[in-house]
């Protein structure tokens, strides 16, 4: 049999280039992320004390904010002092949380990675739950203190508190966002090196600084330690994160008195229940909107009274409102 020649046509340079491009546009073009000159974040000095362990909040660093070295960072960053006062037993820090405006818990990130998957992930449920444009992820305590102490400048403020807009995308971009950064090791070195080592016994008398890292959390509303005095039992210890704990010439130490109760909440979701009781088991009596302003007459639990435009008084569950007015209602 005779065999036939397939003749392999040489790939011209047109379609060589096309090809690279589809490459680089698929995986992204690298980025320099990585901020060498800094301008200084704004001292807090924020102290939670029970016993003889101190928690100081030095420093909140948002993203673009004072402060921060990587720009566009999806996390929020804690300047934090341990210190244990005692002189007779060692204390292990544990673990950090912070409590969001629903009252969830949300634990810190170990790498860059997974802080900008978890923060694709809350992104995502906040749009399911009727948030949209953008999200607070600043405390309120950080503009209401450090203006006051003067270690914020109102251009600071402006961008320290700027809201930070949704993301967009699947919530699995935390590896490709690393990957894309042509300065990764310096961002991952110095991530490394700031990170507080979540574990450590602070022996007699001794302290710690360090930054926890947390995702991008709408609304933060106190920031939780685990701590363990020598085989005790575990402790949950709290600092608020609210304005409205600060009062001016007090050291802002957690206290086991209730937070004042704010005289309007916001809705933050498409449609609100108001109920006829603070639960899930109380009959709807009313409906509120994204954005309306509800005056609050009291509250139960995790639960507001409040009264509506129309006079109507109901109860409405406090992790859909916030006290804060919605930049985008």
């Amino acid at each position: 049999m005779l065999s036939k020649r397939i003749k392999i046509k040489p790939i011209g340079l047109s379609v060589i280039l096309i090809c690279f491009f589809l490459l680089v546009f698929s995986f992204g073009c690298a980025q320099t992320r990585y901020i060498k000159n800094r301008t200084p974040p704004p001292n807090l000095g924020l102290k939670m004390k029970k016993s003889s362990f101190e928690l100081v909040i030095n420093h909140i660093i948002t993203p673009n904010g004072p402060g921060s070295w990587v720009k566009d960072a999806p996390w929020v960053e804690y300047v934090v002092t341990a210190r244990n006062l005692s002189k007779k037993i060692n204390i292990s820090v544990l673990k950090f949380s912070i409590i969001d405006f629903r009252g969830v818990y949300v634990n810190s990130g170990v790498n860059p990675s997974q802080l900008q998957n978890k923060s694709e992930e809350l992104m995502e449920h906040y749009k399911a739950i009727g948030i949209s444009g953008a999200i607070t992820v600043a405390p309120s305590v950080l503009g209401s203190v450090a203006l006051s102490a003067g270690s914020l400048t109102a251009a600071g403020a402006a961008v320290a508190l700027a809201p930070v807009a949704l993301l967009a995308g699947p919530a699995s971009l935390g590896y490709y966002w690393l990957k894309r950064t042509k300065d990764r090791e310096n961002i991952l070195a110095e991530f490394n090196k700031r990170r507080f080592p979540e574990g450590v016994i602070l022996s007699l008398g001794g302290q710690v600084v360090g930054s926890v890292f947390f995702p991008l959390i709408h609304n933060p509303k106190a920031l939780v330690v685990e701590i363990r005095r020598g085989s005790a039992n575990i402790e949950s210890l709290k600092i608020s994160l609210e304005a409205s704990s600060y009062q001016p010439e007090t050291s802002l130490v957690g206290s086991s008195s209730p937070p004042p109760l704010p005289k309007v909440v916001y809705v933050l979701v498409g449609t609100a229940n108001i109920r006829s009781g603070p639960g899930k088991q109380y009959a709807v009596i009313a409906n509120a909107c994204r954005g309306d302003v509800l005056s609050v007459i009291g509250q139960e639990g995790r639960w507001y009274k409040v009264r509506l435009e129309n006079e109507v008084e109901g109860w409405i569950a406090k992790w859909i409102t916030s006290v804060d007015k919605l930049t985008n209602p």
